[in-house]
């Protein structure tokens, strides 16, 4: 069942009583300023919260690739023996970028350090193509 609201009339001026029609009119008139401050308060929280989820979305996007580029730098550490520590390093900031947990790394990566012993401040190894190999094995 559809439900109307009339409230605006309420502050229509009635017409079968002409001494209070200014008093009416201003009434009426105050009430449609508020309705129409507060539609366009809430067309304000609208967009803001419309820009948020913009920014949320835009944050997603960039771990979906950065965790991509991530496994696909794991596969290639494996294949050229780069280090267990710097692969599981890149395997622990994969799953904080896909849970959207930061701390995750950082407190793993700490832990690595304290636990055992593993220096996580050197860089990680790129993995190195064949090719680049073979120009500095043959120099």
């Amino acid at each position: 069942m559809l439900k109307l609201d009339f409230s605006i009339l309420d502050g229509v001026p009635n017409l079968a009583k002409p001494n209070d029609d200014k008093e009416q009119r201003n009434n009426a008139s105050g009430k449609m300023y508020y309705k129409l401050e507060a539609e366009e308060r809430q067309k304000a929280i609208i967009e803001e919260a419309a820009a948020k989820q913009l920014e949320v979305y835009a944050a997603h996007q960039e771990a979906i690739i950065k965790s991509g580029q991530l496994t696909s730098e794991i596969t290639k550490g494996i294949r050229a023996g780069e280090k267990l520590e710097n692969l599981f390093l890149k395997a622990i900031e994969c799953i904080s970028l896909m849970t959207g947990d930061k701390l995750f790394y950082e407190l793993n990566k700490n832990n690595l350090k304290n636990t055992y012993r593993i220096e996580t401040s050197e860089p990680v190894m790129e993995a190195v193509s064949v090719n680049e190999l073979e120009d500095f094995l043959k120099n």
